[in-house]
């Protein structure tokens, strides 16, 4: 079957992918020192924005991935569909 070889295939690409509040190493280490309001505002300003850039590119990887998916899947179907139709007709 199509789908379990193409997912075997690309294991490596799904490795790569970690749950957002995973992207970034320093989530946890944000409060701690002595920072100011608008420090500490900054700092979870920009830790915000990287895991939005993460999850956004992975996002994309991932449709790009089921458009791939849905491509192999389709062209079998379409070439079945035509033989099929082709038969009927002649």
């Amino acid at each position: 079957m199509i789908i379990p070889h193409y997912i075997n295939e690309n294991k490596s690409d799904m490795r790569g992918i970690k749950p957002g509040w995973y992207a970034m190493d320093d989530g946890g280490k944000l409060s701690s020192g002595p920072f100011s309001s608008r420090e500490d505002c900054l700092s979870r300003g920009a830790h915000t924005r990287k895991q939005f850039e993460a999850i956004t590119a992975q996002t994309k990887e991932l449709t790009e991935l089921a458009q791939k998916v849905t491509t192999e899947i389709a062209e079998p179907l379409k070439a079945g569909v035509t033989k099929a139709f082709n038969n009927r007709i002649a």
